[in-house]
């Protein structure tokens, strides 16, 4: 569903998949969580652009980052991300959103005993990572 989305918007999804990576959880929710990531990415992000997701070992964690092409997060809405119903004013925001998507993220994320956050790059985009017990 991702890839077709993407191809509707003209936007292509890179990935840089490290093998062999496993992660402790149920990998249903955690699809999940990544399918909301980059269905927000290609909302977001620049016609014609790429988007990038990389999922690598660090330690006893695994890194999972969705890097996006579109105008970012001002700075002062990144604390709010993750809350209840809220959304943001910026970005170019083509279709309806419930609020809850970044929220629910966060919920199986902290189930999984992982953390969730997201960055602003410069003159990039917007960063989402999420790190997850690895086995």
């Amino acid at each position: 569903m991702v890839n077709l989305f993407a191809s509707t918007e003209d936007i292509f999804i890179e990935c840089s998949i490290d093998e062999d990576l496993q992660i402790i959880g149920e990998i249903d929710e955690i699809c999940r969580v990544i399918e909301n990531l980059l269905s927000n990415a290609i909302k977001f992000s620049i016609s014609g652009s790429t988007i990038n997701l990389s999922a690598r070992k660090v330690t006893n964690e695994v890194l999972i980052s969705i890097q996006d092409r579109g105008p970012g997060i001002p700075e002062s809405e990144i604390p709010m991300l993750f809350k209840r119903f809220w959304q943001g004013q910026s970005g170019k925001r083509t279709a309806s959103s419930t609020g809850l998507g970044l929220y629910t993220c966060r919920q199986i994320v902290e189930a999984h005993n992982g953390k969730i956050w997201c960055e602003n790059v410069p003159e990039v985009g917007a960063k989402f990572s999420i790190r997850l017990p690895a086995i």
